[in-house]
């Protein structure tokens, strides 16, 4: 996205910030390289340890369509085609990042492509919209958007540590294999999840009393279900 329009609305009206690489033919990436050489003040790439980089300022002047200021991490790297050294320049609107924090955000990208993958086609069925209103569709795209995060954040403690290398599209295909099921039981406020066929030996084992109230509830809401159909 590399349209200093679209980057200065973004960051004007939006407050979205971005990272973007620039092409070796803008000036702004002339201008770039030019400041990271004057100083000759390189530090350590954070994760390439043959590379480089300078964190400079200032570069947004060279781009007429950009206009919010914009601070650049230069890379510098052997570039084996050329043989000679090259320069890469990352572009950021957000100047409360570092040279560093630039890559490392940067490098970020691959994975939140695939999430973005996942979300789109990893059983979270995010492409089956029920309604057109548009209050439904925002909630119900809010609701699959903190279902996938709290699935992630589960997945990094110790308790979920086996689902972390699993979309819940897997999941389910295991869950199928396996012909395991589970069901959701809530008791005034309290709920629980319970494996199916666990759930039926617990109630085997309630007392009389407290089968037949249920058996009594059971008949009375299929009696309901059936009337509806």
């Amino acid at each position: 996205m590399l349209d200093g329009a679209t980057i200065t609305l973004l960051k004007q009206q939006r407050h979205v910030d971005v990272i973007v690489p620039l092409k070796s033919t803008m000036l702004s990436y002339t201008e770039a390289v030019q400041l990271a050489e004057l100083p000759d003040a390189w530090q350590p790439h954070p994760s390439r340890d043959p590379q480089h980089i300078a964190f400079v300022t200032g570069v947004d002047h060279l781009w007429a369509e950009c206009r919010v200021p914009l601070n650049a991490c230069v890379i510098r790297y052997w570039n084996r085609k050329k043989a000679a050294m090259d320069h890469s320049v990352l572009v950021t609107t957000d100047h409360g990042l570092s040279g560093p924090w630039i890559v490392r955000h940067y490098e970020e990208r691959p994975e939140i492509a695939q999430d973005y993958e996942q979300m789109k086609s990893g059983g979270w069925q995010l492409q089956k919209l029920s309604s057109t209103r548009d209050s439904e569709i925002v909630f119900y795209l809010a609701t699959v958007v903190l279902s996938y995060s709290l699935y992630h954040l589960f997945a990094n403690t110790q308790a979920g540590a086996h689902f972390a290398d699993k979309t819940r599209q897997a999941l389910a295909f295991d869950q199928l294999r396996s012909r395991r099921t589970h069901v959701i039981v809530y008791a005034g406020g309290y709920f629980d999840i319970f494996e199916t066929l666990s759930f039926t030996r617990f109630l085997l084992q309630l007392p009389a009393a407290a089968q037949d109230q249920l058996r009594h509830w059971l008949d009375a809401h299929l009696h309901t279900v059936q009337k509806r159909e």
